[in-house]
């Protein structure tokens, strides 16, 4: 699916991430979505990701290094559970 996406939509800027041993994206993957999200007018966070507790892990290695605007989706709130601020 994450191949077609890429061909169709290539502004959407679709990433392969390492994945950990449950098929979840990795937080090992914060410095590649980090430096692809510097080139980008926007990133959305929250499609893909599959779990509460790795999303809030993922995103709190990517948000607070973010200089872009930022719109969560879905499980990527996630995140403000542990980070209302």
């Amino acid at each position: 699916m994450a191949t077609a996406l890429a061909v169709a939509v290539p502004e959407a800027q679709v990433l392969a991430l390492p994945e950990d041993g449950e098929g979840s994206i990795d937080a090992r993957a914060a410095d590649r979505v980090v430096d692809r999200a510097e080139a980008a007018d926007a990133l959305v966070a929250g499609p893909g990701l599959d779990d509460p507790d790795r999303a809030a892990a993922l995103l709190a290695a990517v948000l607070p290094r973010l200089g872009v605007p930022l719109v969560l989706d879905a499980l990527g709130t996630a995140y403000l559970t542990d980070h209302p601020r």
